[in-house]
């Protein structure tokens, strides 16, 4: 006769479930850090372009009155 214990029984929901524990959380810290870095990093080296989007000599207010789109026609 062996003296193997018996078999341990479980249901198949109970088997599929992550284990949730510290190492999640440093996980998970790791990577919200690294993305937000990325995300840093992209506006460091791209801010110029991203100024030059908005030119300094936008449209005044009395422009922007002023102009009045073309009506669309047919139906």
């Amino acid at each position: 006769m062996s003296a193997d214990p018996p078999p341990v029984r479980t249901t198949a929901s109970r088997v599929r479930q992550g284990r949730w524990g510290r190492h999640m959380v440093w996980v998970l810290a790791g990577s919200l850090i690294l993305a937000s870095l990325v995300l840093l990093i992209v506006w460091a080296v791209r801010w110029g372009d991203f100024n030059r989007a908005q030119p300094k000599s936008a449209v005044t207010h009395k422009e922007a009155a002023g102009f009045h789109a073309p009506q669309r026609s047919g139906g």
